[in-house]
C-alpha cells in the first residue's frame, strides 16, 4: 500500500506515503481480516481497556565487566570503517569530504550511543550503498533513502511477522506470502502506469 502511494498518488498525496499506507493498510487488512475472516481479526479489548494516558516501563541500566570488555574494541573499528568509507566515497566523487570527517564521526557516534540506550549495539554507515553508488555512478543520498526499500520492507515485514493467509483449505505461509508479495510489488511499481505517475 505504501509503494502504490509513493510512485501513483498524485501531486501532495505522494509526499504522504508513510502515513496514507499505514491508514490503507490498516483500513484494507481490518476489511479482509474482521469483516471477511481472511486472518487473525484485529482485537480491540486490550485497547479500549488501556488507559488514555500512562508511562513506559523503564529499568536501570546494569554494566558487567566481560560484556564491556568484549564489546568496547567494536568502537575502534567503527571509527576506522566509518573513515574507510568517507575516504572510498570521496575517492568515487572525485571530492574531498576530509571536512566533512568530524560531523560523520560525531554523527556515527551518537548512533551508537542511541542504540546502546535500546540495548543495541554499535552502529555505523554501509559499504553495501557506497558499493551501489560506485557501479551506478549515482551519488544522491535522497535516493538511497527510497530505491528498492518498499520492497524490501514489504517482503521482511510479510516474512518476519510470518504473516499467513487462507483461502479455504489453501494456506500460505510467512515466507510464501513474502515472496509473492515482493514480486508482485515488485510488477506493479515497474508498471508502465507507475512509470507514467513519475
Amino acid at each position: 500500500m505504501i509503494g502504490v502511494v509513493a510512485v501513483v498518488a498524485p501531486g501532495l498525496w505522494r509526499r504522504l506515503p508513510i502515513i496514507l499506507g499505514t491508514i490503507g493498510g490498516y483500513l484494507l487488512y481490518l476489511l479482509f481480516a474482521n469483516g471477511l475472516g481472511f486472518g487473525k481479526p484485529i482485537d480491540f479489548a486490550q485497547l479500549s481497556a488501556a488507559p488514555w494516558v500512562g508511562l513506559s516501563n523503564f529499568t536501570t541500566p546494569t554494566f558487567q565487566a566481560d560484556a564491556i570488555f568484549l564489546i568496547a574494541p567494536v568502537a575502534v573499528i567503527l571509527v576506522a570503517e566509518n573513515l574507510g568509507h568517507i575516504k572510498a566515497v570521496g575517492a568515487m566523487t572525485g571530492r574531498s569530504l576530509d571536512a566533512y570527517l568530524g560531523r560523520a564521526l560525531l554523527a556515527n557516534s551518537l548512533a551508537t550511543i542511541l542504540a546502546a540506550c535500546g540495548g543495541g549495539t554499535g552502529v555505523t554507515t554501509y559499504a553495501e550503498n557506497i558499493g551501489v553508488m560506485a557501479a551506478t555512478k549515482v551519488y544522491s543520498t535522497l535516493l538511497f533513502a527510497f530505491a528498492n526499500l518498499i520492497t524490501v520492507a514489504v517482503a521482511l515485514t510479510a516474512g518476519a511477522g510470518d504473516l499467513t493467509l487462507k483461502f479455504g483449505a489453501f494456506t500460505i505461509g510467512g515466507i510464501g506470502t513474502a515472496t509473492f508479495g515482493a514480486i508482485i510489488l515488485y510488477q506493479i511499481l515497474t508498471s508502465p502506469i507507475a512509470r507514467h505517475a513519475e
